[in-house]
């Protein structure tokens, strides 16, 4: 295991001194063009890989164990779902609940117009701007 992180690190060294001599080649070569190009393509590279702190306060840059850091993590709000959900009565569902239209105005204008769009591709501004047609009694 130790023998696997040494080269792990070493790898990263070299990788870093490879960057640094293509940074600095790029440099003496002035050409905007491919300055550009060598910009985009660290926005796409694991290079700027990000470190998490752990629950001792140290920080990790180990995918697992990054990975576990977001499962703990997450584990919370599952737990918190499961505690939430018991305090639902099993008899209350959907159709059960009266949503009027002066809620859902109410609701829809409280939405912020600059903030994006939802996965369903609906923006907030538009649903303020339809929320009268929104909201007629009878209508979806």
């Amino acid at each position: 295991m130790l023998k696997n992180r040494l080269y792990s690190v070493a790898l990263k060294l070299a990788q870093k001194k490879f960057n640094a001599a293509k940074e600095l080649e790029l440099i003496r070569k002035n050409n905007l063009g491919s300055f550009y190009n060598f910009v985009d393509r660290k926005f796409y590279s694991k290079e700027f890989e990000s470190v998490l702190r752990r629950a001792d306060g140290t920080m990790t840059d180990v995918s697992g164990e990054k990975a576990q850091i977001f499962n703990d993590f997450l584990l919370v709000f599952s737990l918190l779902t499961i505690e939430l959900s018991k305090r639902v009565d099993a008899d209350i569902c959907l159709t059960s609940i009266t949503f009027t239209p002066t809620i859902v105005r109410r609701t829809i204008h409280k939405l912020k117009p600059t903030l994006s769009s939802g996965i369903d591709g609906v923006s907030n501004c538009f649903l303020r701007k339809c929320a009268d047609s929104l909201c007629l009694v009878g209508g979806v």
